[in-house]
């Protein structure tokens, strides 16, 4: 799923409505760019930007409860149906992560975030253009490998581009997606164990910033080495193959069935079930049919040696007769 601008807390609900629901549609993998939320007025305080709806003041607003319920829906498909979360953002000021909140902390928990700085916005209306360009960028990107992952400080190469998915883009792989939140979270849940500051990781462009075409563009993130390492957890690919919504996408004969509201059963399995009733009936009809034709033959043969028997003594009467 794909959530542009305040469209994002709508895909998010939607993809936890349907897993809810154990849709085939359900989807694995979210995209957000650039988020803004539903509240009771408009303020940066939160990934993206808030939009209250034109009649509804402070005193009767819905507050935070967008923000906080599009995060629970991202923790919660992590943990539950491993729901691979990730944001991208091209405007400054709505990456407001570092506001104390518990929605912030869960998104920068079971969500990464990637920061364009598209520089080449240049004109009188430049937040719009930043706010709009993170749309071509995401897209654009599903036609290119994922861009390579630097270390800021010096630009050495730190991912095995084009080949890896160090940084995450359109182009990587559900699973490789799924790898980096998982190294992601893991990251975090050691920090707090150890009583460390968790300070937000974010995939910050360091070059190509100039230019529109995506080719020249790298990224830094903390920790970098390892995060050029990270590779799929077969364990949790094979969690993700025994989701509901993914089995039921199996039309072969491993199909489920009572699965959710669009299964039953596939094409495979109803041509065997029909060779079986076929089986079934036919077998017994071609052997009624052979054990009558065969005892057809039978008497007819039984006859014709009792015709001969009758001919034969009549003859021998006559002779005895003579």
């Amino acid at each position: 799923f794909v959530g542009r601008s305040i469209g994002s807390q709508l895909a998010v609900g939607c993809a936890a409505q349907l897993h809810e629901e154990k849709h085939v549609a359900a989807p694995q993998r979210m995209s957000l760019l650039d988020p803004f939320f539903t509240q009771k007025e408009f303020s940066f305080d939160f990934l993206g930007a808030g939009i209250r709806c034109g009649k509804v003041t402070s005193s009767t607003g819905i507050e935070n409860f967008a923000q906080e319920a599009t995060a629970n829906y991202v923790k919660m498909l992590w943990l539950t149906h491993r729901v691979a979360t990730e944001v991208f953002t091209t405007v400054d000021e709505s990456t407001g992560l570092g506001t104390d909140t518990k929605a912030n902390k869960d998104m920068q928990t079971y969500a990464v975030q990637v920061a364009y700085k598209p520089r080449w916005c240049t004109n009188s209306a430049e937040a719009q253009c930043k706010h709009r360009a993170v749309f071509p960028l995401y897209f654009l990107g599903k036609a290119v490998p994922p861009p390579p992952l630097v270390e800021e400080s010096t630009g050495r190469m730190l991912s095995d581009y084009p080949k890896s998915c160090a940084v995450p883009a359109a182009s990587c792989s559900d699973a490789q997606i799924r790898a980096l939140v998982e190294e992601h979270v893991a990251l975090v849940h050691q920090a707090e164990q150890g009583l460390l500051p968790t300070d937000k990781t974010v995939w910050n462009q360091v070059a190509g910033t100039d230019t529109f075409n995506l080719t020249d563009d790298t990224f830094s993130v903390a920790g970098g080495a390892q995060m050029a390492a990270v590779a799929p957890n077969a364990a949790i690919e094979k969690e993700v193959q025994n989701e509901n919504a993914i089995v039921q996408r199996d039309w072969g004969m491993s199909r489920r069935w009572s699965l959710g509201p669009e299964s039953g059963v596939s094409t495979v399995q109803l041509n065997r079930v029909l060779q079986i009733i076929g089986c079934i009936i036919v077998v017994p009809l071609i052997a009624f049919v052979t054990y009558r034709v065969g005892r057809m033959a039978m008497d007819k043969y039984a006859n014709g040696e009792s015709d001969e028997d009758d001919d034969e003594e009549e003859w021998e009467e006559e002779e005895e007769e003579v």
